[in-house]
């Protein structure tokens, strides 16, 4: 972590690789806490190739390279957390078709905290 002076969130970005660069080889830096309009901004260093490729598509679709390299971020965020989601439904399902939900949940705060939460139903003594 770094942390450079500058009048905004992007030049800080842009020192921050200017100053690394010459040192480490980064392919992107990011801002670790979102702005004020709770977005985490990326620096991306993109290969020529790659550059042309992206100015291509933004420019096909009326956007500006940041526009749309944001664009296809967040759409891919949003498809990597819906197959999350369906995995997820997917994975209780199955669960849900050999253990009762107490059974589930229970087995579930034992896995995430097991000192202190207790899992046996009311009037069952810990084993």
């Amino acid at each position: 972590m770094a942390t450079i002076r500058a009048p905004n969130l992007a030049k800080a970005l842009h020192r921050t690789r200017k100053l690394l660069t010459p040192l480490l080889p980064l392919d992107v830096i990011t801002s670790h806490y979102p702005d004020a309009s709770g977005h985490v901004l990326l620096n991306i260093a993109l290969p020529e190739d790659a550059h042309r490729h992206l100015k291509r598509n933004a420019r096909a679709h009326h956007r500006s390279p940041a526009e749309h390299l944001s664009h296809t971020i967040t759409q891919a965020l949003a498809r990597t957390e819906q197959h999350r989601a369906m995995r997820l439904a997917t994975t209780l399902d199955e669960l849900l078709a050999w253990n009762t939900p107490h059974q589930l949940l229970a087995a579930a705060a034992r896995r995430l905290d097991p000192p202190t939460i207790r899992t046996e139903p009311p009037g069952v003594e810990p084993h």
